[in-house]
């Protein structure tokens, strides 16, 4: 079933898609742009901390909250949130699949994967479905809302190990290198790498692993 946390702000009306005032008047508070969260998740606990935590800030709310990901696609026509923040493994829907139904209904919205899932195959299913990021759950609180401004603003937040498992050095199989790579992984490796310094970091965490701590790396120490 469905179940809703209370948005900090108030959310679109029962009734279809609010009108066009109503949604220019809601995207801004006190003269600051606000970033429209739909939180998937379907751990009570988690929903209600990403809640808490989102909603205490003055540039982002958090319009919904679902417990599963066969309501996402319905909710992101009737909410219009910027960002649907996703779980990865849920009953039903999972986060892959729920994924794509979301950018089918609402291409504009953003889709950010936060998981507890490090493993290369899911990374690379997730953000071939069309996510714009991956997040793990042990993520810096901090770092989930400046990978959400982030993300906002046309970039990319990934964790380490997700911003790995694109290189063509961390492939396996037969098929490993740049030519393994699919349409989707190369934009995406693309916009990540701003400029050649990312990706001459991420390749030397590879190969020396003591050089930089990916598991210590903040998302927006690999925007830098």
């Amino acid at each position: 079933g469905r179940r809703w946390h209370a948005a900090r702000r108030p959310a679109a009306g029962a009734e279809g898609a609010p009108d066009a005032a109503t949604r220019a008047d809601r995207r801004t508070h006190r003269g600051v742009a606000v970033i429209r969260v739909l939180v998937v998740d379907d751990h009570a606990l988690v929903r209600r901390g990403l809640s808490d935590l989102l909603g205490s800030t003055d540039d982002i709310t958090v319009v919904g909250a679902l417990d599963d990901g066969q309501e996402a696609a319905e909710a992101v026509v009737r909410l219009e949130p910027d960002i649907v923040l996703m779980d990865l493994s849920m009953p039903g829907l999972d986060g892959v699949a729920a994924t794509r139904a979301v950018l089918a209904a609402r291409p504009e919205t953003k889709v950010i994967m936060l998981t507890s899932f490090s493993e290369n195959a899911r990374i690379l299913a997730a953000l071939e479905a069309g996510a714009v990021g991956y997040l793990l759950k042990d993520t810096d609180p901090d770092d989930i809302t400046k990978a959400l401004r982030d993300a906002a603003a046309g970039g990319v937040p990934l964790s380490p190990q997700a911003a790995r498992a694109l290189l063509p050095a961390n492939r396996q199989g037969p098929a490993a290198g740049a030519d393994a790579l699919t349409a989707r992984e190369r934009e995406v490796l693309v916009l990540m790498a701003h400029g050649d310094a990312l990706l001459f970091r991420l390749e030397m965490d590879i190969a020396c692993p003591g050089v930089y701590s990916g598991g210590h790396q903040s998302i927006d120490e690999l925007d830098d």
